[in-house]
């Protein structure tokens, strides 16, 4: 008897009516009907009868209840993040990790006076401690100058003890990130503070994105020089791939700090801390 009798006899065998309690209800759940069920759609689906009521009628039905169930399988568990473990000793027989290190401390250090340098919100407190560079040297300015205030918004600086240096103050105060506009009479500053609005606190706070962007680029240019001489460098696979995990592991270390320094500065911008 061919393989095509054969499933002909046995589905001629098989009422459908035997099926039609397991549709529908719990009990098609259960492993032993879903093993005849498939059954019947394996077989079944192969041949071509005429006047088949299963083909025309219950198929599309038993075909959904196969598709449901499959819809409940477990998904996948996301990939955990593993902490890759970094020997710096056996990094540094492959590539210069000081200097690595060095840079990216660096590219932290120079987004830290940034924000000093270009991110206070206006007040006495940053006018008294900006910087005033004259003749190839650096000062601050309660250094050269004599602050008092007159009222609530103004601050005096009094320069008589250094007049050479009252324009090069003017100028300082006025190309700051402060947003100041000093008037000058003779050796007399008057400062005018203006109130810090919501949207200037706002405007700060995306300078200090935008210095973080900059620091995890340059962190990142770092990395990516030193996995370019790892390439290049005449070790197994193996010892390739862990150099690699060890240099991205350090320079992440140093882009989440950069980013926590960033979020406690904007934070402070903001009002929030």
């Amino acid at each position: 008897m061919n393989s095509c009798r054969g499933l002909t006899l046995f589905y001629r065998s098989v009422q459908w009516s035997n099926c039609i309690p397991f549709v529908g209800t719990s009990r098609c759940w259960d492993p032993r009907c879903q093993t005849f069920l498939k059954l019947l759609q394996a077989n079944f689906c192969s041949l071509t009868i005429k006047n088949s009521t299963l083909n025309k009628v219950h198929q599309p039905q038993l075909s959904a209840i196969l598709s449901v169930q499959r819809n409940y399988a477990s998904k996948k568990s996301a990939k955990k993040k593993t902490n890759v473990q970094v020997n710096l000793t056996g990094l540094g027989e492959l590539i210069e990790v000081e200097e690595m290190v060095q840079r990216m401390e660096g590219a932290v250090q120079t987004m830290k006076t940034e924000f000093v340098k270009s991110l206070s919100l206006r007040s006495a407190g940053s006018i008294e401690s900006m910087k005033v560079r004259f003749e190839g040297k650096e000062y601050e300015l309660q250094q050269v100058a004599k602050m008092t205030r007159k009222g609530q918004q103004t601050i005096v600086l009094d320069m008589l003890s250094f007049p050479q240096m009252t324009k090069t103050v003017v100028d300082t105060l006025k190309t700051s990130s402060l947003n100041l506009n000093p008037q000058q009479e003779g050796t007399t500053i008057y400062v005018p503070i203006p109130k810090v609005t919501k949207e200037h606190r706002e405007i700060l706070a995306k300078k200090a994105k935008a210095l973080f962007i900059t620091c995890r680029d340059s962190i990142k240019q770092t990395q990516e020089k030193n996995i370019k001489e790892l390439r290049n460098s005449d070790v197994s696979d193996s010892e390739r791939q862990s150099a690699y995990k060890q240099v991205i592991a350090i320079a992440d270390k140093y882009v989440a700090q950069s980013e926590e320094i960033m979020k406690g500065k904007q934070d402070e911008l903001l009002g929030k801390s």
